[in-house]
């Protein structure tokens, strides 16, 4: 009897065993009901008093959304357990504001609960899709007695600007002298701190070989003139100079290779057409002089801040500027801020991966999404 009971106890405890695997995947799979397809109502609207028009909402599920359901799901269940809410989400709609960019989207989801006395709320929420800062974050959130005169869409849009000013304020930015020259939201996850030296030698050595090359700026390093063609060059007397493709080489001591790619396609007019500045012949690089007056206006440049994240470093620079009166004297004062992103490399070395000629005001870097 003992050995069948030991049997049949072994018998129930691996159909448990099943059952309960069986039941753990359901409780998986309850947990995104709220986003399933076919759960949502149609038909749903809200009605904008801004601007005169109602605002269709579209259920939030895998279908309509694919897998950033269930992201969207899991940043709101997050933030609402945060702030002490947690009732079970019944469904969410997201309200077709039309509130995206290029390289980010601000969605705003009505959120309804299962336990119907707990009032819907709206959450505004982020979804970033560049490179550097990719992911998902909350932005604010308000409900129905938060907004006047049944403005929502003002509302919306006060709950973005006050993100971004408050992103702005947080590294200190948010004054009327100062102008920020790059997308605030990348800096939302980051903690900046005060540069050191090396990171203004490594602000000065990427700027020196993007101005270099840009305005082929080797006068210490320059031959006596001499004419090909009947063109009137000098050589690069540098070892390391010594054909187009080391100019590749060059660049890519300060820049990853996506960005040397890019400025050199940028001036393009440099390397190539009927009368390029760089000329290859005979083993040496030569260059045809060209001109370029000074960065009116700017009168200092400075590392502000830096950043780390993974293999990444952020680097803040602040760019003193003025304009001039009738007699050139220096008059209103003021500021911009430009941001220089580094990627660690396999040696430890960090290459540029996000440029912006702050001096000239020539070239920008693209902004990689993914």
């Amino acid at each position: 009897m003992k050995k069948a009971a030991a049997f049949l106890l072994v018998l129930a405890m691996l159909f448990a065993c099943g059952c309960g695997g069986g039941s753990n995947e359901s409780q998986k799979d309850d947990k995104y009901d709220a986003v399933k397809p076919g759960t949502g109502e149609d038909g749903l609207y809200i009605t904008d008093s801004t601007w005169g028009t109602n605002f269709n909402m579209t259920h939030v599920d895998t279908e309509s959304f694919g897998e950033d359901a269930k992201a969207m799901l899991d940043l709101a269940e997050g933030y609402l357990s945060g702030q002490g809410i947690g009732a079970k989400i019944k469904a969410m709609y997201s309200i077709a504001f039309g509130m995206a960019g290029n390289f980010d989207d601000v969605l705003v989801l009505k959120i309804f609960f299962t336990d119907e006395s707990v009032q819907p709320i709206y959450l505004e929420v982020l979804h970033d899709f560049r490179k550097y800062s990719a992911g998902w974050s909350v932005m604010g959130s308000f409900r129905d007695s938060d907004v006047t005169n049944n403005e929502y869409f003002n509302k919306a849009l006060s709950i973005a600007d006050g993100y971004d000013e408050k992103l702005t304020s947080n590294i200190g930015f948010l004054r009327d002298d100062v102008t920020v020259c790059f997308p605030i939201r990348i800096t939302r996850d980051l903690s900046f701190q005060l540069p050191d030296a090396n990171d203004e030698t490594l602000m000065g050595n990427t700027r020196e070989v993007f101005n270099r090359f840009t305005l082929a700026g080797w006068s210490d390093v320059l031959d006596e003139p001499t004419t090909i063609d009947g063109i009137y060059v000098q050589r690069i007397n540098d070892p390391k100079i010594t054909s187009l493709a080391s100019l590749d080489v060059y660049l890519g001591t300060a820049f990853t290779g996506r960005v040397v790619k890019e400025i050199k396609d940028s001036y393009d007019y440099l390397l190539s057409g009927t009368s390029p500045v760089y000329i290859e012949k005979d083993g040496s690089v030569y260059i045809q002089p060209i001109g370029m007056g000074g960065p009116m206006g700017l009168m200092d440049a400075y590392v502000k801040y830096v950043a780390q994240q993974g293999d990444r470093e952020f680097v803040v620079i602040e760019a003193k500027r003025c304009d001039f009166d009738d007699d050139f004297n220096p008059i209103n004062i003021h500021y911009t801020e430009h941001l220089f992103v580094f990627e660690k490399q396999g040696d430890g070395s960090l290459r540029c991966d996000y440029y912006d000629d702050y001096v000239f005001g020539r070239y920008t870097s693209s902004m990689e999404t993914e």
